[in-house]
């Protein structure tokens, strides 16, 4: 699964598959723990924020999770879904998502912010802000390649 919202369900995916499957969700666990970090703000689809499947796995591993308000879930949901899955990156929107996150950090001490959604680097990166940024697409990606890595040799 390289999307983070099916991911909801990948427990009950990886039961019943008769291949072994890579979650995008232990990935980011398995970097944000690497760089020690305990609290972490979440970006992504709504239902991607407000389903407790990043929050149940990433708890399990100490950290905590943060989402943003209602009303700015649905503003992000919107950004994502009429902007960003079509390719549009508009200034306004990617100034939005950099006042939540600074909201987040500022508020709730956030150490490190997930890109819960694969359009989101699309608006973001790590050199526009200034705390950890876990991009779960390039996590992903490094996990399945490390994966095939260790399969080959």
């Amino acid at each position: 699964l390289t999307a983070n919202t099916p991911h909801m369900v990948f427990d009950e995916l990886q039961s019943a598959s008769p291949i072994p499957l890579l979650s995008i969700v232990d990935s980011v666990a398995e970097a944000i723990r690497d760089k020690k970090q305990s609290v972490v703000g979440l970006l992504g689809t709504k239902v991607t924020m407000t389903n407790p499947f990043y929050k149940n796995k990433l708890v399990k591993k100490q950290i905590k999770v943060i989402v943003p308000n209602e009303v700015q879930i649905e503003r992000i949901h919107e950004i994502i879904s009429s902007e960003l899955e079509l390719g549009i990156v508009k200034q306004s929107s990617r100034k939005y998502l950099l006042n939540v996150i600074s909201q987040l950090k500022r508020e709730a001490h956030i150490q490190g912010i997930i890109l819960g959604c694969t359009e989101l680097p699309l608006a973001l990166t790590a050199s526009d802000i200034d705390i950890a940024v876990y991009d779960t697409v390039q996590l992903h990606v490094n996990t399945i390649l490390k994966k095939l890595d260790a399969d080959t040799n």
